[in-house]
């Protein structure tokens, strides 16, 4: 017997080969078992925008048009929510998991921010997190927070 190049072998394989049928099994038989059609979810969780780290919810626009500088207006953990807006040279400290408030689209991690008074930045093109309406988004420019301080 020759041998057959890897090609036709592997075609020879497959033409015989489709997929099975699918069946119904209680959740606790499915381990190790592949999906025979797509779930979808009913809703979306979290149903909000939400922030996916502890730190500072601000206007994405303002990581391009501000001189680095942003006046902390208020604060919003997990669980409650903002009743103010954001306007431009503004952010509100945010925790993991709280509702982002209204006029902003950007969270910059705590970690890197010096907070006297005001909230200083540089620009990066680093991309970090933000969950949008419960599916994990990520944006391709925001503001990190630099170490210098703010006058």
């Amino acid at each position: 017997m020759a041998l057959v190049p890897m090609e036709t072998a592997l075609q020879r394989l497959l033409e015989d080969v489709g997929p099975l049928a699918g069946e119904s099994v209680p959740l606790k038989d499915a381990y190790d078992r592949v999906l025979a059609e797509s779930i979808v979810a009913l809703r979306t969780q979290p149903p909000f925008d939400a922030s996916a780290m502890d730190g500072y919810a601000m206007r994405g626009a303002d990581a391009q048009t501000t001189d680095g500088e942003l006046a902390v207006i208020g604060e919003v953990a997990a669980g409650s929510t903002f009743s103010g807006s954001v306007e431009a040279g503004q952010c509100v400290r945010i925790f993991t998991g709280a509702p982002l408030p209204a006029g902003t689209d950007t969270v910059v991690i705590q970690e890197n921010v010096d907070r006297p008074q005001m909230a200083s930045f540089a620009c990066s093109s680093r991309p970090l997190p933000v969950a949008m309406c419960g599916a994990p988004v990520w944006i391709s420019r925001l503001a990190t927070f630099s170490s210098r301080k703010a006058i």
